[in-house]
């Protein structure tokens, strides 16, 4: 009766295991001429958290939870007029690697305030979404890397969603060689000027105790200024400033002092 029960458990086991995978890839959409997003929201909640930082960098954070204040600005939605305030950051560890430790980051923006004119719907800021306020960083001894959290699988075309997915974007970034190739250096000690393949302009400059990376995006066609975005790093202080924007200040997203509270 007892072998009964462990084959029957076992089999149980087999079966949910292989029920979750089929779900969480094989009934992902999927698109035959272009890749196409999958998203999953299997399980989101059971993803156990590290709880020590083992790989400590003078340009980051050596707690396993943490939370920034910093000073905003950005454009209301309606108006145009720039909103200043002053905005919480929250960090947490996320999983420790051979070779460093991946973090999540949020902006604490205010939440958003719809609002009607002329019938409709209206948020306040609804252009400050997703990965223009979430942030995944690869820290190692020497380096901070921007992980992205779209995944390319190149076999089946496809890519993947792991933002504000955890469980997904560590499975498929399983090792310290897979998130680097998915990543770029946003802090490092050496300065760095480069033109990356699609014509983005990458810089990485040294000033005193800081660290100020620096990416421009321009449109191909008209050679104008499409994206850009900023990040400042202090020694021993950690993120100090970040901004981003659309083309000339058009969808801004600045935040300064930022201090650890």
């Amino acid at each position: 009766m007892k072998i009964k029960k462990i084959k029957s458990g076992l089999i149980v086991g087999v079966v949910l295991v292989w029920g979750v995978t089929h779900v969480l890839f094989n009934s992902l959409p999927s698109f035959s001429n272009e890749p196409g997003f999958a998203v999953s929201s299997v399980f989101k909640c059971v993803l156990e958290r590290d709880k020590e930082v083992r790989h400590l960098n003078s340009y980051f954070y050596n707690e396993n939870s943490f939370e920034l204040e910093s000073a905003a600005a950005y454009y209301s939605g309606f108006t145009s007029d720039t909103v200043k305030e002053k905005i919480i950051i929250t960090g947490e560890l996320l999983k420790n690697y051979e070779n460093g430790d991946l973090f999540k980051l949020v902006i604490k923006l205010p939440e958003l305030k719809g609002y009607f004119f002329n019938n409709n719907l209206y948020d306040d800021p609804g252009y400050l979404i997703e990965d223009r306020v979430i942030f995944y960083f690869y820290v190692t001894t020497d380096k901070i890397y921007r992980v992205s959290p779209y995944i390319y699988d190149a076999q089946k075309n496809q890519i993947y969603k792991g933002l504000n997915n955890e469980l997904l974007l560590i499975h498929l970034l399983s090792t310290d060689q897979a998130i680097v190739a998915n990543s770029k250096i946003v802090c490092q000690n050496e300065e760095m000027h480069t033109i990356d393949e699609y014509g983005r302009i990458i810089n990485i400059a040294l000033e005193n105790e800081k660290v100020k990376y620096e990416r421009r995006e321009y449109n191909q066609s008209s050679g104008e200024l499409h994206f850009h975005e900023e990040f400042v790093w202090e020694r021993d202080k950690g993120l100090v400033s970040y901004g981003s924007a659309y083309r000339v200040e058009a969808e801004i997203l600045y935040l300064n002092a930022i201090e650890q509270i």
